[in-house]
């Protein structure tokens, strides 16, 4: 009775053909501002869903801000007509092309607007991941750039070990392309979505009301009612195109593999080596994963979806009542980013040696794991590429030979 409950709530939640005339607004991250700058983010709020709703359409009608970019080549990160197949009404078309796809697949554990927060959410452990700050943690890139195209495209592909992302292998790869421009579309009105809402207090003249001063306000160009003089719209663009400039050079941000990784193959004297860098100063690894990556040191430290609206607030997760009103507005109890313990089955991103030279090099983004800087000499603060090819051959000796136990960590 309760599995057919949960399946029944989630249809109603969704709802494969419920129509669905706006995204949900991020309270969360507007009450987070609110507190932050104690001012109101309320009308600021109105504002900017009306712009955004102008320049990004709907869930049922999603739209491409292409004429609002800078130049041409902003606008081609996503295809308009990718768009409008992964979005709205899941159902078929008479030449038997499949849309709705993310609504099918995605939606009820990501939520509509891609914040992470579908009615599944609340089973899963980890949560599923929310698009909208555009901090991804499986990738190839430098811990400040997006994926790829690639890494998502992985990710669909191949799901994510230990987690609830189940693999997307047996859809037609247009379809896999549609849902990756749909998770770059969300990402991309997300991290619009955030940055007004924080200029709105901070650089204009938001409070409680709008700025008298009509230039100073969100207004959509859809309307015709701003035009290029308006100081709010010209910010908005501006913020917009760094964010896409961002996706569209992301390749340009791969973390390079230097070869001898990839080509010495892993030794006993090798592991040994690797082995004194994990427990040694400079990578410190056994300070968060515990001696021989058994993950069994306590750590009280949070990932930083969480760590936004609680200990950034200077609010502890733990007091039911300072997190009420963030849980009222859809915020999930915020859980323990504990470490990954090593000697396990499987590793969430990968386990083959330049998806691991690239986690030591950069960390995870979003969560407490550092990188560590790698160059051709070892230092005091550093290792050499020859050391983290030892300490990668460790890495993989524990995975191949720890015990299959339950997942734990990000």
């Amino acid at each position: 009775m309760y599995r057919l409950f949960v399946i029944a709530t989630l249809i109603v939640a969704v709802g494969c053909d419920a129509t669905i005339d706006h995204f949900p607004r991020n309270d969360v991250c507007a009450l987070s501002i609110a507190k932050m700058q104690s001012i109101s983010t309320n009308a600021a709020q109105d504002d900017v869903s009306l712009l955004l709703t102008g320049w990004f359409g709907t869930p049922n009608d999603p739209q491409w801000p292409a004429k609002e970019l800078t130049t041409p080549d902003l606008g081609t990160i996503v295809d308009l007509e990718s768009l409008r197949q992964a979005s709205g009404q899941v159902k078929s078309t008479k030449d038997g092309s499949h849309v709705g796809l993310y609504r099918e697949h995605c939606a009820t554990c990501h939520g509509l607007s891609g914040s992470g927060v579908g009615p599944a959410a609340w089973y899963q452990n980890p949560y599923p991941r929310d698009f909208r700050a555009g901090v991804f943690k499986w990738k190839s890139t430098v811990r400040s750039a997006p994926p790829t195209r690639d890494d998502l495209r992985q990710t669909l592909t191949h799901g994510i070990a230990g987690t609830a992302m189940p693999a997307f292998s047996q859809l037609d790869p247009q379809e896999l392309e549609a849902l990756i421009d749909y998770v770059i579309y969300l990402s991309v009105r997300g991290e619009l979505e955030r940055e007004l809402l924080l200029a709105s207090v901070t650089e204009l003249e938001y409070g409680e009301t709008p700025p008298e001063n009509p230039q100073l306000r969100f207004i959509s160009t859809t309307s015709g009612n701003s035009g290029a003089a308006n100081e709010a719209v010209e910010l908005s663009r501006k913020m917009l195109a760094e964010i896409c400039r961002s996706w569209l050079h992301a390749s340009g941000q791969v973390v390079e593999v230097p070869k001898s990784v990839l080509l010495t193959p892993a030794s006993q004297e090798s592991i040994d080596r690797g082995r004194g860098i994990f427990h040694g100063p400079i990578a410190n690894c056994v300070g968060c994963h515990g001696i021989d990556g058994k993950g069994d040191i306590a750590t009280l430290d949070f990932d930083d979806w969480s760590k936004e609206y609680s200990t950034r607030l200077g609010l502890n997760p733990a007091d039911k009542a300072a997190m009420r009103p963030l849980r009222k507005l859809g915020a999930l109890p915020p859980r323990i980013a504990a470490p990954r313990r090593l000697q396990h089955a499987f590793i969430r991103g990968g386990v083959s040696s330049d998806a691991l030279y690239r986690r030591i090099s950069q960390g995870i983004a979003g969560t407490p794991m550092p990188g560590v800087e790698i160059s051709h000499r070892a230092s005091g603060t550093s290792l050499s590429v020859e050391q983290a090819t030892d300490l990668i051959h460790y890495v993989q000796s524990l995975v191949d030979s720890g015990e299959t136990v339950g997942a734990s960590g990000p």
